[in-house]
């Protein structure tokens, strides 16, 4: 059953549709919850891939810093959306012992509240959009774009009524849902793995992939 789609892939792959390819190439691909999807607005497999947003809802501490996270939930949908973004760019598929080169380069997270993240999912990303999205990865902070930061809680308070400040929501991000440069260093090896596996999945095996990574993914 794999070798028809194994040969329609080595076909696509000579292709200049890289962005249909890579979906057949990397249909199915899912880490931590995190699911990359074929088609929508945002949230797509392709050069530039995007997962599909999960919902984080977005907590305050009960006596400030140190005391535990209260139970308040401030919107039942969640407040805040992450996305896993990573870009990628494959070589053909020749088969026998040559290798598939895959290039993997500027692994984030980004983080935006969800009903700016509806707003992309119907028109599109704006200017408007992208100055209140935050990004991390393995070598950097949540709050290196500081501009993007503030904006955000300004968005929070004035589009969603609740006030938050911006050490609030790193420490939020970063102690309660755990999205720090560790998990970011966990996830560019995990999700190179499930690469790799979905890669093999959809190629009907046989495919031995050779990776090349840029210092988001690698660290260095």
């Amino acid at each position: 059953m794999g070798r028809p789609e194994a040969v329609d892939l080595i076909e696509a792959s000579k292709g200049t549709d890289r962005a249909k390819f890579l979906r057949s190439l990397l249909n199915g691909l899912i880490y931590d919850g995190y699911r990359f999807p074929t088609s929508g607005n945002d949230g797509i497999i392709g050069p530039f891939t995007i997962s599909r947003a999960m919902a984080l809802f977005l907590r305050k501490r009960n006596g400030g810093n140190g005391g535990g996270w209260s139970t308040q939930l401030h919107d039942t949908h969640g407040l805040l959306a992450a996305h896993l973004n990573f870009g990628i760019d494959v070589g053909q598929i020749r088969g026998g012992t040559n290798p598939l080169q895959v290039n993997l380069r500027l692994l984030h997270i980004t983080v935006r509240r969800r009903k700016c993240q509806l707003t992309i999912d119907e028109n599109g990303p704006t200017g408007e959009t992208a100055a209140e999205s935050i990004h991390m990865n393995r070598n950097t902070q949540w709050d290196g774009r500081r501009r993007n930061l503030d904006t955000l809680v300004e968005k929070l308070e004035t589009q969603d009524q609740v006030k938050f400040t911006a050490d609030e929501v790193v420490d939020y991000l970063s102690t309660y849902e755990g999205l720090t440069q560790s998990y970011m260093a966990r996830t560019a090896t995990k999700l190179k793995e499930a690469i790799e596996h979905t890669i093999h999945i959809n190629a009907g095996g046989g495919v031995f992939v050779k990776f090349d990574e840029d210092t988001a993914w690698s660290g260095r």
